[in-house]
């Protein structure tokens, strides 16, 4: 797991995290906009101040608790309010201690605060407690008490921070719940549809192989749920591992995979595709029964149909800037083509390294595809050929009554890949 770079210690930030204002999940990358609101993020400030308020002159409270004259109280009591100083100073301890352990990535350190922070809390609640021993002698110090006393202050300067205190924790809370209504950043709401899907999918055939695109990396927490006892891969925001036992030791070994390479030629007829076209519904399809054909993409992220590009090297004496075609975008993926019964077929693919100023990058990038390509990754494949950042590569599917399902791109970094099918581009759906 990606623990993430750690936030910087004692930035805001991280008080931010340590009082409750916010997650690990609610800062970029996750979340973009929010903490730059300037209303929620002065609310924050103004939070924090009152925190470092509240602890400061709670401490103050519980030192004075012990020169404060409590004849309300019996004299027994005294050992009951050592037991309550004690569990205060072994709070405050055990902050100081433990959070030293969890400073070793983002991650760790959302979750250290996670664990901490009812403890803080309780430290900054635990002066009530001490300090104003009943609700008699709160009322009555208020009352009665004063004003120019300095306990009196101190008692005041605790009190209006802590109800400030509480009331600026609600403000970023409101936020992430409006936020988490809108699906907005890492919050998803999954629709009933995606249920009712699932349950058709498992009806229809009892061997089904789904192919789950998630809208967003957190759509993966919930995506396997309906489908237990079923194969399920989602086809992108996950890192993956498999179970290899080719080499035939005692023990195999776990290699990096990505989701295409757990889909065999005989999944074809049990192969689903589960997609949510609109963000909101969800919609299962089973390729066999697709009249027309589409590509199917996996990796660690992509996105569809990103817009036209060029298709030739602009860097050519020869370059057609009128020759553009629809790509889409992939860090580290595969594309595949469903293809119906019939033919004969003719692609072409273009793939383009993302930084396609680099020449050195670009090679690299055509020498793993031809290394592929050599160990017949490509069924079909009939010429590859390279042009500065862009590799072509023609396929011919021949007549067949049959459907279809190959592989026909895979490069394990950042690329454009586009794809035309009898001179018409493909749109991915």
């Amino acid at each position: 797991f990606n623990s993430g770079k750690k936030i910087p210690v004692f930035s805001e930030n991280w008080w931010a995290q340590a009082y409750g204002f916010v997650s690990h999940y609610d800062l970029p990358p996750f979340v973009f906009t929010d903490l730059k609101h300037k209303i929620v993020q002065v609310v924050i400030t103004m939070g924090l101040a009152a925190g470092f308020m509240v602890l400061a002159t709670g401490l103050t409270l519980v030192i004075l608790s012990k020169f404060k004259p409590c004849p309300i109280l019996p004299a027994e009591s005294n050992k009951t309010d050592w037991h309550t100083i004690a569990i205060y100073t072994a709070l405050i301890l055990t902050v100081i201690l433990y959070t030293p352990f969890t400073q070793g990535g983002a991650y760790f350190q959302m979750k250290g605060f996670h664990y901490l922070l009812p403890c803080i809390y309780f430290i900054m609640l635990l002066p009530l407690v001490i300090y104003f021993r009943s609700d008699n002698n709160f009322l009555l110090f208020f009352r009665n008490g004063k004003k120019s006393d300095w306990k009196f202050i101190t008692a005041w300067c605790y009190i209006f921070p802590l109800i400030y205190f509480v009331l600026t924790l609600l403000i970023p809370r409101a936020v992430s719940l409006k936020r988490l209504g809108n699906q907005e950043d890492s919050a998803v709401i999954m629709h009933p549809s995606y249920f009712s899907e699932a349950k058709r999918v498992i009806s229809e055939d009892d061997k089904a192989f789904v192919l789950f695109e998630p809208r967003k990396s957190s759509d993966i927490v919930f995506g396997n749920q309906p489908f237990s006892g079923y194969r399920l891969v989602s086809t992108q925001h996950l890192y993956i591992q498999r179970y290899d036992k080719s080499d035939h030791s005692s023990k195999g070994k776990y290699t990096d995979a990505l989701p295409s390479e757990f889909i065999e030629p005989e999944d074809l007829s049990h192969l689903w595709s589960l997609t949510s076209k609109d963000k909101i519904n969800w919609q299962a399809e089973r390729l066999v029964f697709r009249k027309s054909p589409n590509l199917y993409f996996t990796g660690h992220a992509y996105q569809k149909n990103v817009g036209l590009k060029y298709r030739q090297n602009n860097f050519n004496s020869n370059f057609d800037p009128n020759d553009q075609g629809l790509f889409s975008y992939f860090r580290s993926g595969t594309a595949s083509i469903y293809l119906p019964p019939g033919g004969p077929y003719h692609l072409e693919v273009k793939v383009v390294h993302k930084d396609e100023t680099n020449k050195t990058k670009s090679d690299k990038m055509a020498e793993e595809i031809a290394e592929k390509a050599k160990a017949g990754k490509f069924p079909s494949l009939t010429s590859m050929k390279q042009d500065g950042p862009i590799v072509t590569m023609e396929y011919l599917f021949e007549k067949s009554s049959a459907p279809r399902f190959s592989l026909v791109s895979r490069y394990d970094g950042e690329f454009w890949f586009s794809a035309r099918l009898d001179g018409k581009d493909i749109v991915a759906k």
